[in-house]
């Protein structure tokens, strides 16, 4: 009931917003023709890939300000498109931008260079019932609760582990699923092409699943619904879906 007395002691203030450098970093931190020849060789054996997003300096800046950006761009693109769809969608997130805010929020964005505000996690469903008759879309005005994110993490997290080498029956069942997705929906979930070591391209590939699976467990939305989404919003699927 009562607290412990504290004389003389300072209060400890809260933790600052991250900031954004002055100058944030830019390019690669090393350039695609170092990865040619005997250097590129001992690169890769070190484990460096030239499209691993470690090799991308901008994702050295804080967590939260990469999350900011990718939100604000999203946000820009949505603009552009109401201005031009008669009756407009709004953006849905498959797996929970919370996921993001867990244990494993910095290693899908900056190990795996996976945003939650991309293509491969974003659809576009509809923004009142004017877009639901148009488009046959449901309503992207959905309440995430408390169980949609907790297996969201769940999902992550057995990726993660899986990775990092675990056997156990709970996280190879995870993955088994997220293979069979893979197997199953191969067009909603087009393979890496970028130049990724493999553990990353691995990883990319099994979150990517996870976000179908989302939906499926969830049932919402259906898949028929995410395909008329992507064929509605994306140009070329099969590349922005693993952008």
């Amino acid at each position: 009931m009562f607290g412990r007395r504290t004389f003389g002691r300072k209060a400890t203030a809260a933790p600052a917003e991250p900031m954004r450098p002055a100058t944030p970093p830019a390019g690669k931190i090393f350039d695609d023709e170092i990865f040619e020849g005997e250097r590129g060789d001992f690169l890769r054996s070190a484990g460096y890939f030239p499209a691993d997003p470690i090799n991308d300096a901008a994702n050295a800046q804080p967590l939260a300000v990469l999350l900011g950006d990718d939100a604000a761009h999203l946000r820009q693109v949505t603009a552009a498109a109401k201005a031009v769809i008669a009756a407009p969608l709004a953006p849905y997130q498959l797996i929970p931008v919370e996921v993001w805010r867990g244990p494993h929020g910095a290693w899908l964005r900056q190990r795996l260079g996976l945003s939650p505000y991309r293509p491969w996690n974003t659809l576009y469903l509809a923004e009142g019932p004017a877009a639901v008759a148009e488009f046959g879309l449901p309503l992207a005005e959905r309440q995430r609760d408390a169980q949609e994110v907790a297996f969201g993490m769940e999902m992550v997290a057995a990726v993660h582990d899986h990775l990092a080498g675990a056997q156990d029956g709970a996280t190879q069942a995870m993955i088994t699923l997220f293979k069979a997705l893979r197997e199953n929906l191969a067009p909603l979930l087009p393979p890496e092409r970028a130049d990724m070591s493999p553990p990353v391209r691995e990883g990319r590939d099994l979150v990517r699943a996870a976000a179908i699976g989302m939906a499926v467990n969830f049932h919402f939305p259906s898949i028929e619904q995410i395909q008329r989404s992507h064929a509605l919003t994306l140009a070329q699927p099969e590349v922005q879906l693993t952008a």
